[in-house]
């Protein structure tokens, strides 16, 4: 994934907000500050200590993304507060409305992710299998020959393993040397792989899942809420909106008291860990992300419906014109997995 130049962002955001000044006044003036902090905490972080610098960028971070998120609701024709009081004493981030509906929008940072590997050709060899599923694999640098003596197995559990299923191999020396779990089956033909460790995915879906409980405790009640993931780059990794769809829907499993769809030897289902899962927080209808570098295109983002999901769509008129305002912002609802 290529750097964030986030001084590019940060002009942009900046141009836009002041091009819309005269609306919205109080919140656009406070969130040319929130700018004018962020500038300055990412030069002073490079000489802060290394805890201290993380927490300084992740909160330049998130005041980036919030400055970009008002930019494109001024441009949707939206007005809105910051920081709106809520009965439960916790704040709402952004309270906006256009024409006769309002949308309450909490906005939590994406989870970074670093750098992974970059896949070499052979690993990428394996994605010719042909079976649709994401695949976490983790890779450690090893020998032409540990490989060989590797890939027949992986190639195996590759084509056979059901969903959830891990394998791990290790090399000359019992270190481990390659990882895979079946995650799930995705859109196309072919697998797919996702450079990330297995306990390191878990750790973020685990993360997401609190920052969902949070958000949700900030919910303002007379309003339609929304869940906003903030990120710097264009596109979050295929780890981070795996986190986030598992997080909100529930970890992907075979379902053998279904019948699969058509072309498939399988059913596929959710198992119950969702935070979407039955009737927990109801409250909850819609949730995604939201790309700070791409706040100037027309689609900035991503969302999922939980009524559209579980096809069971809501009449309220004013959530329909939530979700009609929602695509305009973010583009179409996501219905499959959002890799």
């Amino acid at each position: 994934m290529p750097a964030v130049d986030w001084r590019q962002i940060v002009g942009r955001v900046r141009e836009g907000l002041l091009g819309h000044a005269g609306e919205s006044a109080e919140a656009v003036e406070s969130l040319l500050a929130g700018l004018d902090r962020t500038a300055r905490g990412r030069v002073e972080t490079s000489r802060a200590a290394a805890g201290s610098a993380r927490a300084e960028r992740q909160r330049a971070s998130i005041r980036l993304v919030e400055a970009a998120l008002g930019r494109r609701l001024l441009e949707l024709g939206c007005e809105f507060q910051l920081e709106v009081l809520g009965p439960q004493g916790r704040r709402c981030d952004f309270l906006a409305t256009r024409g006769s509906s309002s949308l309450a929008i909490h906005v939590k940072q994406l989870p970074p992710t670093m750098a992974p590997p970059a896949f070499s050709g052979r690993e990428r060899a394996l994605e010719a299998i042909a079976r649709p599923v994401a695949v976490a694999f983790r890779r450690r640098p090893m020998s032409d020959d540990t490989w060989r003596r590797i890939l027949p197995g992986l190639r195996r559990f590759l084509e056979l393993a059901s969903v959830g299923e891990e394998q791990r191999h290790l090399d000359a020396r019992g270190a481990e040397a390659v990882s895979a779990r079946i995650l799930g089956p995705v859109p196309g033909e072919t697998l797919r792989l996702i450079p990330v460790g297995t306990g390191e995915l878990d750790a973020r879906v685990a993360r997401v899942r609190r920052l969902l409980r949070r958000a949700h405790g900030q919910f303002l009640p007379d309003h339609p809420n929304l869940i906003l993931f903030g990120t710097l780059a264009e596109q979050p990794t295929a780890e981070s909106l795996y986190a986030l769809e598992t997080a909100l829907l529930g970890t992907q499993v075979e379902r053998w008291d279904r019948f699969p769809r058509k072309g498939h030897r399988v059913a596929y289902g959710r198992a119950d860990d969702g935070f979407w899962c039955g009737r927990r927080h109801e409250a909850s209808r819609v949730a995604g992300w939201f790309s700070a570098a791409s706040a100037d295109r027309d689609r900035s983002g991503g969302w999922w419906d939980r009524d559209a999901l579980a096809v069971s769509p809501n009449a309220d008129p004013g959530q329909e014109e939530v979700r009609a305002w929602l695509e305009t912002l973010l583009g179409p609802p996501q219905r499959a997995l959002g890799l």
